[in-house]
């Protein structure tokens, strides 16, 4: 098991707060001038954070993990420096962060992050609404595609959901799932939606009570739910429903069009184009639409070719094996941890996470604590849940 002491704890502390305030920044830039240093900040992270992730091959352990994360990496760095050579180092420094920062993140929170840090993910989804209002505000008066910060708080909602108590459980879901309702995204409602019936199901699945208490359990939570969002779409005029009536419409915000081009774009690449890929953001700088692929795989695809794919669907296959031998372990953390990954798969299929390094980040944190610190022991025999979470 990775060895954990105060001073790597301070030092995880010291960068996670960095990419929380980078993360805070990235939403209120939208409305407001940039903060200080904002503009510098991910690319301090990223390198630092990539340092490190390349110098621990030497000293690390391998596993099924960490072997796709550096597949990933290696692979995906090739046509980002070879076939851009002609752009400035400034430029190409800026993608390499891009490109590297949520692997040398999850990575990073897996060696030193601490199940006792999730208070601090709490606070800052507490944050993340306060400085999202302004947002709705202006987004009324300057119509605004990066509506879609909402997604900071939904991506909290699997930590939100490990908290000890039912009314933090409740609380802090609430604060999660309020910009989500807000910004009226149908992606973010539907994947928030399903995250938490999948969470329901598993928490009732695990509960020693016999089939007809579970089953009125759930039908009780899901009915106050219910109640909840429809009291808040009502209280804020909002139109989420509308928006679903309207899909065949406008097909997913033209999203299938967007499908579409990318798949032929990578139908016509060459067999070199298809090894290693056209490099990074190259979707959006090749497709005639100058739009990403809305989907995770197309664009890892085009961008970094069909080995950088293998190794990202083989990356999310370790990690919700992981998910599910923690669920069959009846571990405490099993049923948010595997919402998380449910989310995901949908926003992949739907939109794009590991193109930014924005929302993403917080679920990279999220994992990586929880692969690197759920089955941590204290001498008491006292697991850390227990000992330091009990919010």
């Amino acid at each position: 098991m990775y060895n954990r002491g105060n001073d790597k704890s301070n030092i995880y502390l010291v960068a996670v707060g960095m990419v929380f305030y980078y993360c805070l920044c990235f939403v209120r830039e939208v409305y407001s001038t940039p903060p200080i240093l904002y503009n510098y900040l991910i690319v301090a992270i990223g390198y630092a954070l990539l340092g490190y992730f390349f110098l621990s091959v030497f000293v690390c352990k391998y596993d099924s993990i960490n072997f796709w994360l550096y597949v990933y990496s290696v692979v995906a760095i090739i046509p980002t420096i070879v076939l851009n050579i002609n752009i400035s180092i400034l430029s190409q420094i800026a993608r390499i962060a891009d490109l590297y920062l949520w692997i040398a993140l999850f990575y990073f929170s897996r060696k030193y992050g601490e199940i006792k840090h999730f208070w601090l993910f709490l606070l800052v989804s507490v944050l993340h609404l306060i400085i999202y209002i302004p947002l709705i505000r202006y987004h009324y008066k300057t119509p605004t595609p990066l509506i879609s910060c909402a997604y900071f708080s939904l991506f909290l909602l699997p930590i939100a959901l490990t908290a000890r108590k039912n009314i933090s459980k409740i609380f802090f879901g609430l604060i999660c799932i309020i910009p989500v309702l807000l910004s009226e995204k149908r992606t973010g409602f539907l994947a928030a939606l399903i995250g938490i019936l999948v969470y329901i199901y598993l928490e009732l699945k695990k509960s020693k009570h016999n089939k007809l208490e579970r089953f009125l359990r759930g039908a009780v939570v899901l009915g106050i739910i219910v109640i909840l969002l429809i009291f808040i779409a009502d209280i804020f005029q909002l139109h989420i429903l509308e928006r679903f009536e309207n899909i065949k419409e406008d097909e997913g915000s033209g999203r299938i069009e967007v499908w579409q081009t990318t798949w032929r774009m990578i139908l016509d690449s060459s067999a070199v184009e298809i090894f290693v890929g056209h490099g990074y953001n190259s979707v959006i700088l090749d497709s005639p639409l100058h739009l990403s692929a809305h989907n995770d795989f197309l664009e890892i695809f085009y961008n970094h070719g069909i080995i950088a794919l293998i190794a990202y669907i083989a990356f999310i296959y370790q990690v919700a094996k992981r998910a599910i031998k923690s669920h069959k372990n009846m571990e405490k953390y099993s049923s948010a941890f595997l919402m998380s990954i449910i989310m995901v798969i949908i926003f992949s299929l739907t939109s794009h996470l590991v193109l930014y390094p924005s929302y993403f980040l917080y679920v990279c944190m999220y994992w990586g604590i929880f692969i690197g610190d759920v089955k941590y022991k204290s001498k008491e025999g006292v697991t850390v849940y227990d000992k330091y979470f009990n919010i």
